[in-house]
């Protein structure tokens, strides 16, 4: 389990990472953290607290859910990301009730908190309702009840990759703040794999184009 303690990362890591704007945030983004979140958060440091934070954050407001069963076709739902499916999986605590917005604010993504904050009243208003949502399919049903957030989700999508890269920047110029840099080359690393995997995927995209 994580402890407080900054993670070590190859330099040689982040050199290969530096155009790869997610390869490059997961350096210091473990499983385990973003699995078991709640008991490793209040072990971080406020850097490392925010930069969770915007990935699970991030990770709920981009992507999108849906289930059918061919053989129950009138159990079908889908979910699209949002502020609701953020607050579903409980990170609305961490959004709206700790230092995330400031703190992002100082890192040069003024677009996430300005939307944050937009978004905190409606947070007040509907954060109960979505607690007593238990399952992804009852979530689908308050998707369509409740459309407040969706002018703010869109305008999200429209900015986040923008904002992610400013955070990047930041990590960049006080890398300190999150990680120990090991200077040592010979560690094995999954960072090529992923890399490989990246590649592959903009080549198939740039030979259907």
């Amino acid at each position: 389990m994580i402890n407080n303690a900054l993670p070590k990362i190859n330099r040689i890591d982040l050199i290969k990472t530096k155009k790869y704007l997610w390869v490059y945030l997961h350096l210091f983004i473990t499983d385990d953290m973003l699995y078991y979140h709640r008991e490793i958060m209040p072990k971080l440091n406020s850097s490392r607290q925010t930069l969770l934070t915007f990935c699970l954050f991030d990770s709920s407001m981009s992507t999108y859910g849906s289930n059918y069963d061919p053989a129950n076709p009138d159990d079908k739902w889908s979910i699209k990301g949002g502020f609701l499916k953020a607050l579903y999986y409980g990170y609305g605590e961490y959004v709206f009730e700790k230092s995330f917005s400031k703190i992002i604010k100082t890192w040069g993504a003024k677009k996430i908190s300005r939307i944050v904050e937009k978004a905190r009243g409606l947070y007040e208003k509907y954060k109960d309702r979505v607690k007593k949502v238990k399952t992804e399919k009852e979530l689908s049903c308050l998707c369509s009840e409740i459309t407040d957030f969706e002018i703010l989700d869109n305008e999200y999508l429209m900015i986040s990759i923008k904002e992610a890269e400013k955070i990047k920047k930041y990590i960049e110029n006080n890398i300190n703040e999150f990680a120990i840099i090991d200077e040592s080359n010979s560690q094995v690393s999954h960072v090529d794999i992923v890399i490989k995997e990246m590649e592959n995927i903009e080549r198939l995209w740039n030979i259907q184009e």
